[in-house]
């Protein structure tokens, strides 16, 4: 049988390269850089394992939760279970799913009489004013108070107000701004930053 001796070099591949700027770091920078390495995967399995227990577990405490109030009153949104020597919180909270829209379902498990007495359509509206031209902002946030208080319904409006960079700030930021001023900048409006793999 014929071989073929082929004299073919691999290349080393090198460090990874990135089309995003590499920094330099500092000792302690990349101390905690390299634990995160460590961590993060693990962290992302133990948290998906946790999510998925819970969202398993969850059919059970309620079964377990109605079990033990039927027919009183529930004085409490916690049980505790025993288990594997330890004190399990077993919470069933009062908020309840908000992706039902239709009534049907609702009057199929109770009958129409309980879900009239105990169910109602509930509308949450949020108003987005960033989406209203600037120049009437103003006027439409003030229509809308002032409608809620002819209506006597001032409490069913709120609104809450941030100073937010303007657009396109942040691409230009660091061409604007000295490192000084950036860093000062972070220390009153901080812009989010963590680490992913």
């Amino acid at each position: 049988m014929k071989k073929l001796k082929l004299d073919i070099k691999s290349e080393s591949k090198g460090p990874a390269k990135s089309k995003h700027p590499v920094v330099k770091a500092d000792v302690s920078t990349m101390q905690l850089l390299e634990q995160f390495e460590d961590v993060n995967p693990k962290f992302k399995d133990l948290k998906d394992q946790n999510e998925t227990l819970s969202r398993q577990l969850a059919t059970h405490i309620k079964a377990l939760y109605f079990k033990h109030f039927a027919g009183v009153a529930a004085d409490s949104t916690m049980l505790v279970k025993l288990a594997s020597g330890k004190f399990v919180k077993l919470i069933t909270t009062k908020k309840y799913s908000k992706k039902l829209e239709e009534e049907s379902s609702l009057v199929s498990a109770l009958g129409k009489t309980l879900v009239d007495k105990y169910f109602k359509q509930s509308t949450i509206l949020k108003l987005d004013i960033d989406k209203v031209p600037e120049s009437k902002q103003e006027a439409f946030a003030s229509a809308v108070i002032d409608l809620a208080n002819k209506m006597d319904v001032s409490e069913a409006v709120t609104a809450a107000q941030c100073f937010q960079p303007v657009e396109g700030f942040h691409d230009v930021r660091t061409t604007v701004l000295t490192e000084e001023q950036n860093l000062e900048l972070d220390r009153v409006l901080g812009v989010v930053a963590y680490p992913q793999l």
